[in-house]
């Protein structure tokens, strides 16, 4: 079912005409969709979208703006960003930071994968791990390596 177009108070002339003096793309876009309203050369959201080249949730957006605050408040809508976790707490990166100066320290990237997983329950994937402590942390995972036993004859 489709929802109804608020109802556009402003004239479509007066759209024109500021839509025409915008600088700003994204506002001249929008009330380029005000005015496809207020003219009556789209009736839908879909067919805006598809007439504008944007996705139709994008002029859903700025028409719930518009029925919220009006033409100010739709000018001004902005994308809300997702809210941003911080997975690695303080005192994982600490216990990390000193396990890994460790001399027998971890073998491999996965094992500080498992380590954080048991330990602080910090699930983080292989590459997020290996950027952490590779260019973050600046260390190596320290692991000692078997050594040929002719090598260790010489001695």
């Amino acid at each position: 079912m489709r929802k109804a177009l608020p109802r556009i108070t402003e004239s479509a002339h007066e759209l024109q005409q500021r839509m025409k003096s915008e600088p700003d793309f994204k506002k001249r876009q929008r009330l380029h969709a005000l005015y496809l309203a207020a003219s009556g050369h789209a009736r839908h959201r879909q067919d805006i979208a598809a007439l504008l080249g944007v996705h139709r949730h994008s002029v859903a957006a700025w028409f719930k703006a518009y029925a919220e605050g009006g033409i100010d408040r739709a000018l001004s809508y902005q994308v809300p960003l997702p809210p941003v976790h911080q997975r690695m707490t303080a005192t994982a990166l600490t216990a990390l930071q000193e396990k890994l100066n460790d001399p027998h320290g971890f073998a491999g990237y996965h094992q500080i994968r498992v380590w954080l997983a048991e330990e602080h329950q910090v699930t983080l994937a292989y590459s997020s791990v290996h950027a952490l402590v590779r260019y973050k942390l600046h260390a190596k995972p320290k692991r000692p390596r078997p050594s040929h036993e002719k090598k260790a004859r010489k001695r």
